[in-house]
């Protein structure tokens, strides 16, 4: 590769940046902010469906239309990715294809800011044939006693397996590729979606168990349990206190025993108010934090028009082009360029590979068919603007023959 980094200008700067301040300890100071693990965001995925659906939508959205791959550089750059490509959906237990690691990586990125897949090469040689996802809640950055990143050259010198039920940690000796979609600062780590809204997910928490709490104590009716005596005969406290005793259990609700002469008045406990609106309040949180459309996240495509899809489009794209980059990245220069690198027993293979996504949403220009008929029918120096099957692909439709030579030829043999 050393040729086309001199050819491209790229030069090793990572001496230089050993003199800068210690990323680590910036890293440090904002994780001390903050008492959120990767296991919260898990559970906030889980459990909020709205939630789950804005991260799945978002990477739906990115990786739908799918991708292109464009080859350049050396002889055997697309035979190496191809057979890689081939070997990666080969190797994983639910037979992921690249489109599907992206769509993974995505969500990955969203729910704990980081992506991580291991590039595992074969059983005897440096080829790499598979590409394993690692639990983003179990994978962290070496560091040393004090809790800081430790960095040579301006870089993380690896990464670390930490079992969670024995704390136990492991170096990783395979490369790793890490997907972000978003950092603060020069950190290492990348910073979770849910975070954003994190707090409105709390609260809402918290209104939910109050309120099935609320339910549980107050839905059923309380028990008004009146003890009378035969003659002149009154209960005394012992008979009270015996008589609780053999009704406890019965309800949920809380029950109350009393001599016959007292009088009990209940009253129907109030529900707060505002409650409700706090559900509003989280959807509002998750619209903006992932900019999905709300009637997208509660499932009302049907209100979707020719009106609001072209808006949509041009809301969502320039949000979700960037995403896309991220996601490509990662691939070319720390998947693809390492698979070439060790391709041909170690030698390597100086190319080069870039993802070229489709268009997340396609323009629509309804005026389309009428510009194609206009041209398909106007003539210069006796011939058609376009052709039958150049209109026919403009319109997305498969080539054909052309009707009308076809018919000429048919009468023509006939003849």
């Amino acid at each position: 590769m050393s040729a086309l980094r001199k050819l491209l200008g790229v030069h090793d700067l990572s001496w230089e940046a050993a003199r800068a301040i210690p990323s680590s300890k910036i890293a440090k100071q904002v994780d001390r902010s903050s008492d959120l693990t990767g296991a919260d965001f898990r559970h906030a995925f889980r459990t909020f469906g709205v939630i789950r659906r804005a991260i799945c939508l978002l990477a739906d959205l990115e990786t739908a239309r799918g991708y292109e791959l464009e080859f350049s550089g050396a002889k055997g750059t697309e035979e190496c990715i191809m057979e890689f490509l081939a070997n990666i959906a080969r190797n994983n237990h639910f037979n992921w294809d690249l489109r599907e690691y992206l769509r993974h990586a995505s969500i990955n990125a969203d729910i704990f800011g980081n992506d991580f897949k291991a590039l595992l090469p074969e059983k005897n040689g440096n080829r790499i044939v598979a590409l394993q996802p690692l639990s983003p809640i179990m994978i962290d950055l070496k560091r040393d006693s004090a809790g800081e990143v430790i960095v040579e050259n301006g870089k993380p010198v690896g990464f670390i397996y930490k079992d969670e039920n024995t704390s136990q940690e492991v170096d990783i000796t395979s490369p790793i590729a890490q997907t972000t979609f978003t950092i603060i600062g020069d950190e290492f780590l990348g910073r979770s979606l849910i975070e954003a809204c994190y707090n409105q997910i709390d609260r809402m928490v918290t209104i939910e168990e109050g309120t099935a709490q609320a339910i549980a104590k107050f839905g059923a009716p309380f028990l008004d349990v009146s003890l009378e005596a035969g003659g002149n005969y009154e209960p005394s406290e012992d008979d009270i206190n015996d008589t609780m005793e053999q009704i406890n259990g019965i309800t949920q609700g809380s029950g109350w025993v009393h001599p016959s002469w007292k009088k009990a008045v209940f009253q129907n406990p109030q529900f707060p108010r505002g409650v409700t609106e706090f559900q509003q309040l989280l959807l509002d949180a998750i619209v903006t934090t992932t900019g999905i459309p709300k009637h997208l996240l509660v499932g009302q495509g049907q209100l979707i028009t020719k009106a609001t899809a072209e808006s949509l489009q041009r809301m969502l794209n320039p949000f979700l082009e960037p995403r896309q980059e991220s996601l490509s990245r990662t691939m070319e220069n720390q998947v693809f360029a390492r698979v070439l690198a060790n391709a041909n027993h170690g030698r390597g293979i100086d190319g080069q590979v870039k993802i070229v996504w489709n268009d997340i949403m396609p323009e629509v220009d309804a005026t389309l068919p009428q510009k194609i008929k206009i041209l398909s029918t106007t003539t210069l120096e006796g011939r058609p603007i376009i052709s039958w099957n150049e209109a026919r692909e403009m319109l997305g439709l498969e080539s054909g023959p052309d009707p009308k030579r076809a018919g000429g030829a048919e009468a023509g043999n006939k003849g």
